[in-house]
């Protein structure tokens, strides 16, 4: 006999399946709440940056100095004025002087009045620009996270990405090859082992985000619970 719908015993077992799954998911990435929403959001913004990058092509052969005009996700641990705090800010440096200025700022694609950024300490912004500073990037005030860790990065608190999505910092990491004489600081460096960012929330949870060579593919990873 013919069926076109699913039996009670059938639809259970798939609810039951799905109830596992969604159990050990919990239990490997150990993260809820307020600090998986954080997580969620850091992620999205990588890849958001990633795609500019790739949309937005700067290389010029003539140029041994175009990736500084690339757009990047900067982290930092405070905000301008009431954004204060750990959270992060996606532009790109047009003038390749490595100083986040308000004409650099990627437009939060949800809210076209809204910057990309949570600013930082001692701008002189008019009400109009300091309204355009977007409070959802202050990982700090928005979901209680009191701190931002980074490996694989060296002491660079930036991550940009290429034309081909392929991620690089701009300050020399442990884990790369120079690839500019320059100043240390100007210099450009693939990363060659995947880099992790951890967020710790206020309760002592952590979740960790992994942004892989090469592709660039960014993803959560398991992180120790609680912090170490």
């Amino acid at each position: 006999m013919k069926r076109n719908a699913f039996t009670l015993i059938e639809l259970i077992f798939v609810v039951v399946i799905v109830s596992i799954l969604a159990f050990v998911a919990l239990g490997r990435f150990g993260t809820t709440g307020e600090l998986q929403q954080a997580t969620d959001q850091l992620i999205r913004h990588l890849r958001y940056t990633q795609h500019l990058a790739m949309m937005d092509d700067h290389f010029d052969p003539g140029d041994g100095q175009w990736y500084k005009r690339g757009w990047q996700l900067m982290i930092h641990t405070n905000g301008y004025d009431d954004l204060t705090g750990f959270g992060y800010s996606i532009y790109q440096d047009r003038n390749g002087n490595r100083a986040m200025e308000t004409t650099e700022f990627a437009v939060d694609p949800m809210d076209q009045n809204l910057w990309m950024s949570v600013g930082l300490p001692g701008w002189a912004l008019t009400p109009t620009n300091e309204d355009r500073l977007n409070p959802q990037l202050s990982l700090a005030q928005s979901f209680n996270i009191i701190n931002i860790s980074r490996t694989g990065m060296g002491t660079s608190t930036r991550i940009s990405f290429d034309s081909l999505g392929k991620p690089y910092t701009t300050y020399i990491a442990a884990n790369a090859i120079p690839l500019v004489n320059a100043n240390p600081i100007a210099q450009r460096t693939w990363l060659m082992a995947p880099a992790q960012i951890t967020l710790t929330h206020a309760d002592g949870t952590c979740a960790r985000i992994q942004i892989e060579p090469v592709t660039g593919y960014v993803h959560q990873v398991a992180a120790p619970n609680p912090c170490p």
